[in-house]
């Protein structure tokens, strides 16, 4: 039992050493142009009107709320509860759903205003400046997720021993449930970074129409174009995966997690 105990706490210590050290590398995802892989300024348009193509955080940046108190509070008091309620992650979803919709809605419509502004002989070369960094904050995200996986695996792993078969079965079971939250984050920050390829795709291609469709509104999911949930999923599974910590593990690690600024991600 005793040994049990040990190889539980050993595990424990990994998990939340691999999850502080994986927050540093993911924490500036989404921050300014600069930090998110943007092109050399002699290739961008003058005031560009987007700085993150990534998924927007619940609360923008820029929106005049503050985006720490609130937010983090709810989702840390859910996520590091003794037992965490479905109802009330169900609830916090669609709300975080509700608002980063909002949030994308508003800055789809500023792109296509900041295209349609332009001089038609302009349009497809400032549209090809923003596909650029699109294409780069995306390629970033996804080397970042890959190295924040790895950093947590290889923690995990570590201090496993061949002939442990409890603390292996303890690891497989929580890689497994990990790699349910990797797949499902990958997939809800494509959707969005694809919703911008096909915003500027018409421009990209010169097309004469590209200014006649109506404008983005926070409630026109054809232009949103994504029917996809972006938050429930993600959270079923991070629910899955926090509830084969303790509550003690748990509390520490989303306090590591909730350490930086808020950003996209």
């Amino acid at each position: 039992m005793h040994a049990l105990r040990s190889t539980n706490s050993r595990i424990g210590k990994s998990i939340l050493m691999a999850f502080i050290i994986a927050a540093t590398l993911i924490g500036p995802l989404g921050c300014s142009s600069a930090q998110s892989g943007a092109v050399a300024p002699a290739e961008l348009p003058a005031s560009e009107p987007i700085a993150s193509f990534l998924l927007p955080a619940p609360i923008a940046a820029d929106s005049g709320l503050d985006p720490t108190s609130n937010l983090r509070g709810e989702s840390l008091r859910l996520f590091s509860a003794p037992i965490i309620d479905p109802v009330r992650l169900e609830t916090l979803a669609e709300r975080y759903e509700t608002r980063s919709r909002t949030e994308l809605a508003r800055r789809r419509a500023a792109v296509r205003a900041f295209l349609c502004a332009r001089p038609p002989a302009e349009q497809a070369a400032a549209a090809r400046a923003l596909d650029i960094r699109r294409q780069r904050q995306w390629s970033r995200w996804l080397n970042l997720q890959n190295r924040y996986e790895q950093s947590l695996r290889y923690r995990l792993e570590r201090d496993l021993h061949a002939d442990d078969a409890i603390a292996r079965a303890r690891f497989d079971q929580l890689l497994n449930a990990r790699t349910a939250v990797q797949a499902l984050q990958r997939e809800r920050q494509q959707l969005v970074v694809d919703s911008y390829g096909r915003l500027l795709a018409p421009f990209l291609a010169r097309d004469p129409q590209a200014c006649s469709a109506p404008p983005s509104t926070a409630n026109s999911g054809p232009a949103i174009e994504i029917r996809e949930r972006l938050y429930l999923p993600t959270y079923l599974a991070l629910y899955r995966f926090l509830n084969l910590l303790t509550a003690e593990e748990r509390g520490a690690l989303l306090l590591s997690l909730h350490s930086g600024k808020s950003a996209d991600n």
